[in-house]
């Protein structure tokens, strides 16, 4: 069974953690959780498929470590919040020239965490759906996917839209029996 890579990139605190939480437990908890690495199993499109879920802190702090978790990448998630500006202009500042250093050739998808926050924060700060869109043209991403894990509105067709995309490319590793 082929295996697939899937890595979340994104300023801290913008729900990057809780998103995958969501996937993996259908259900959204209050708590902050941690950065998250875990094994996921699916049929998509009718063919069983094995995918990781990688997190990664966004805190520059772990500039120098981050990128060890690229190397096997099959697709990157590169994440901002709809309600945080700087979020999103860190796209185009920081996230997408880090990943294009290491693995251009890897595609990305951006996505707007935080959707439910939308009509609830500063009009100067929302970033409009028009212009994450044209980032992505800009920018040689795959697709912009808004989503929200307070709501689950939009989670499991970003993981599977992710998981399509990757197998889209040549798979990363396969798994082996061990004799």
């Amino acid at each position: 069974m082929n295996h697939y890579d899937i890595v979340v990139v994104g300023n801290s605190q913008i729900g990057k953690s809780r998103a995958l939480l969501v996937y993996q437990n259908q259900e959204y908890y209050g708590y902050y959780p941690p950065a998250l690495h875990h094994n996921e199993f699916a049929t998509i499109d009718g063919e069983k498929i094995v995918f990781s879920l990688q997190d990664t802190p966004g805190h520059e702090d772990y500039n120098q470590v981050r990128p060890l978790l690229y190397f096997d990448s099959s697709l990157f998630l590169v994440c901002y919040a709809v309600d945080d500006r700087t979020s999103f202009n860190d796209l185009t500042n920081r996230w997408i020239p880090e990943i294009k250093q290491y693995l251009d050739e890897i595609p990305f998808i951006i996505v707007g965490l935080k959707n439910d926050l939308r009509y609830e924060a500063n009009d100067v700060d929302v970033v409009t759906e028009e212009e994450a869109c044209q980032l992505a043209q800009r920018c040689g991403a795959h697709s912009h996917i808004l989503c929200s894990a307070f709501s689950n509105y939009n989670i499991n067709f970003l993981i599977n839209t992710a998981v399509r995309v990757a197998k889209q490319g040549k798979p990363k590793r396969k798994k082996n029996k061990c004799f």
